[in-house]
């Protein structure tokens, strides 16, 4: 059990890669955090599973970004690791660098690049005391530009930015 005793935050976590990644953790022992916007969801769900707890994430409310590191904190006394997993795009209004609407790009951009800045410096505040680490989730359109979704792909490639750091 490679995670054993581990505290990791994972965000978007009620669904397709953040669940994945919050049962192989659980499975490997460590004590999980599912952040979610919707708490009745994610607790049906960690109740089905050993050492999984949730906090509430809603990516449009800045302050939660913050506010669901300080409950890990609270409740496990540290953060071992944060896997940034939310992301969205608008497939249907983001579409090509001449047809995307400009506040949609700048929507997609901030709610995406906000996501991991923000938890991100919240849980390196923690994370300077132990150490730990910090896991980003990106897109192949990060790397391989796709004609449509220009603001998604641009949020993703910042990301790559910002996990170099």
């Amino acid at each position: 059990m490679r995670l054993k005793d581990k505290v990791i935050l994972v965000t978007a976590s009620t669904r397709g890669i953040g669940l994945a990644i919050v049962k192989k953790c659980a499975e490997e022992g460590a004590r999980v955090y599912m952040a979610a916007r919707d708490p009745e969801r994610a607790r049906e769900i960690a109740n089905t599973l050993t050492g999984v707890t949730c906090v509430y994430n809603d990516a449009t409310k800045p302050e939660t970004f913050t506010s669901m590191v300080e409950d890990v904190v609270e409740d496990a006394g540290r953060i071992d690791v944060l896997v940034n997993n939310f992301g969205t795009s608008n497939p249907g209004r983001d579409l090509d660098f001449a047809k995307t609407d400009p506040q949609v790009f700048l929507d997609t951009v901030t709610l995406n690049l906000r996501s991991v800045f923000m938890a991100s410096q919240a849980a390196v505040k923690h994370m300077a005391k132990q150490g730990g680490s910090i896991i980003n989730i990106s897109s192949v359109g990060s790397l391989v530009p796709d004609i449509t979704q220009v603001a998604y792909g641009t949020s993703k490639a910042a990301i790559n930015y910002l996990t170099k750091l």
